[in-house]
């Protein structure tokens, strides 16, 4: 249905956190349960998917979360504490199962950052998303006003050069992993000028 797990984590955050604001307000203790179950299973698909995005879209909505609703209703922190508690327990059990494999992956989250930030980058960090973004930008200024057309960004981005050639082996680069970034590059149907103040209302349609 989804194609990619990254999209498919990206509905995941949406669910949890959904399940989460239904079980803060929720008084009944049938539906509490429910939603505190809801939230352990949909946690327990969003680690097997093993998209970091989903994972750290998870964290920052989670500490909105406790900002918003949880921090000035003391009622709420026993109930919070226990689903994070659960929550920790079922990616333990998970990482287990997994052989330390899921841990591994969450601590990149922090090891690819902390190896940009101190010039150690290999160009794999993010599984290479930043290598390719940092090729991709000199595009925009190319291709801003005129652009390359629909689904070009394989002939656009320098597949060609040495370096991009010793990362990827050979590999075709045909998407950012970026979508304004690829909207600034190549042509969706109209102009970037138009194109992208149109993501940012489509994103904003698609929080409320």
């Amino acid at each position: 249905m989804f194609g990619n797990p990254n999209f498919y984590g990206s509905y995941l955050v949406m669910v949890l956190l959904i399940a989460f604001s239904l079980y803060f307000v929720s008084d009944d203790k049938k539906q509490n349960r429910f939603y505190f179950l809801v939230s352990l299973l949909t946690f327990a698909v969003m680690i097997f998917t093993s998209t970091r995005s989903g994972w750290v879209g998870e964290l920052f909505g989670a500490l909105t979360l406790t900002g918003l609703i949880v921090w000035k209703r003391k009622y709420l922190w026993k109930k919070w504490a226990v689903l994070l508690f659960s929550l920790g327990v079922v990616f333990l059990v998970i990482d287990a199962t997994g052989e330390g494999g899921y841990m591994n992956r969450l601590l990149t989250t922090v090891i690819d950052p902390y190896n940009i930030v101190t010039d150690q980058a290999t160009g794999e960090e993010g599984s290479y998303r930043f290598f390719i973004w940092g090729k991709s930008l000199p595009l925009v200024t190319e291709y801003f006003w005129l652009e390359s057309g629909p689904d070009t960004f394989k002939y656009v981005f320098p597949n060609d050069i040495a370096e991009v050639k010793e990362v990827f082996l050979g590999q075709i680069v045909d998407k950012a992993h970026n979508e304004y970034l690829e909207w600034q590059s190549r042509c969706d149907g109209s102009p970037s000028p138009v194109s992208l103040p149109a993501a940012g209302c489509r994103g904003v349609m698609a929080s409320i």
